[in-house]
């Protein structure tokens, strides 16, 4: 079934853009939808306020958390490759200084990762101190290394028990990226590009910086002010991807269709609930949160850096979703 532009899905998505921008807290946004074969792709406003041309589907923007859904679906493209298992523990990919030195390391599967339950905090213990006296909290990841990751596992006490109470987990989602390149002897970005983004046709999607001038990136603002782009150096893999809107609806058809992709299978591991949330009423796949409005599946996530705002929600019964992009700072930070 090839999917088609709609006018009339372009239409609603419009109708719903230019009143953010018009606003004047919103320098600009771009939004897609999927519904059955149907496709929008739509965007309005400037990639910076100052800006004397238009953004469009090829502006790249910071996706925040978003990027941890990459993230998840590594895994399970790697885990139907053979590569790793779900259940393998975190050590048997971290090196000798780098494991827990309380056992924690064979108690923590890499499934516990992609679903909070390792019982890691939010954040390493390590990256505040000085990196937010330096660099204040509009960029407080410059600088922290691969090292210092380390660091933090090898001082890592589960606060709950693994495989218990979902506690969302940056640090969990930064080290499994970094343990599936650990893997295969690979770094992150290679490997995602070669096993996630290439096979998905997702030319642009990558967390290197383009230069402070290009076109094809935007500039993010919080309270309507220019911020500079956010490094996330070694937690890349949990927030530091840049994509653009052609490049998020070819990610969400292929969410909606996996069939049509070569990760098919991995697509739809990463959908299957495996945790239940505090709550009872929602759960936690691989990355993506569940939940269940009208009786059909909705499966979503935010993303949010210092000035960038993200979203993906996909119903997989309706055959429909949308996503946006903005750069402006309106959603929970990574």
């Amino acid at each position: 079934m090839t999917p088609t532009a709609s006018a009339e899905l372009t239409g609603l998505l419009h109708a719903q853009l230019a009143p953010l921008v018009a606003q004047g807290q919103t320098p600009g946004v771009v939004a897609v939808a999927v519904c059955g074969r149907d496709q929008a792709l739509c965007w309005a406003g400037r990639p910076a306020r100052d800006a004397a041309f238009a953004l469009d589907g090829q502006t790249r923007f910071e996706i925040g958390s978003l990027t941890k859904t990459f993230t998840g679906l590594l895994l399970a493209q790697m885990v139907g490759c053979g590569d790793v298992s779900y259940d393998d523990p975190i050590s048997a990919y971290l090196p000798t200084h780098a494991l827990p030195r309380d056992g924690a390391g064979g108690r923590i599967a890499l499934a516990q990762l992609a679903t909070h339950t390792a019982g890691l905090p939010r954040a390493p213990r390590n990256l505040y101190g000085w990196r937010i006296l330096r660099h204040g909290w509009s960029d407080p990841y410059p600088a922290y290394r691969l090292v210092d990751l380390y660091r933090a596992t090898a001082r890592l006490t589960p606060r709950d028990p693994p495989g218990g109470a979902v506690r969302y987990s940056t640090f969990g989602i930064a080290l499994l990226g970094q343990l599936l390149a650990n893997a295969t002897n690979q770094s992150y970005e290679p490997l995602l590009a070669e096993r996630v983004c290439r096979p998905l046709g997702l030319t642009a999607t990558a967390a290197e910086l383009l230069g402070e001038a290009s076109p094809l990136r935007a500039t993010g603002h919080r309270r309507g002010r220019p911020v500079p782009a956010w490094q996330l150096d070694a937690l890349t893999s949990s927030g530091g991807l840049r994509c653009t809107g052609v490049d998020l609806l070819a990610y969400l058809d292929a969410h909606l269709k996996p069939e049509s992709t070569a990760l098919a299978d991995a697509l739809r591991a990463t959908q299957t609930p495996r945790a239940a949330t505090p709550t009872g009423t929602n759960a936690i796949c691989l990355v993506w949160n569940h939940s269940v409005v009208d009786f059909r599946t909705l499966l979503w996530h935010t993303g949010g850096t210092r000035g960038f705002s993200s979203f993906l929600g996909f119903s997989p019964e309706a055959g429909a979703g949308v996503g946006v992009l903005a750069n402006t700072r309106t959603l929970p930070q990574t």
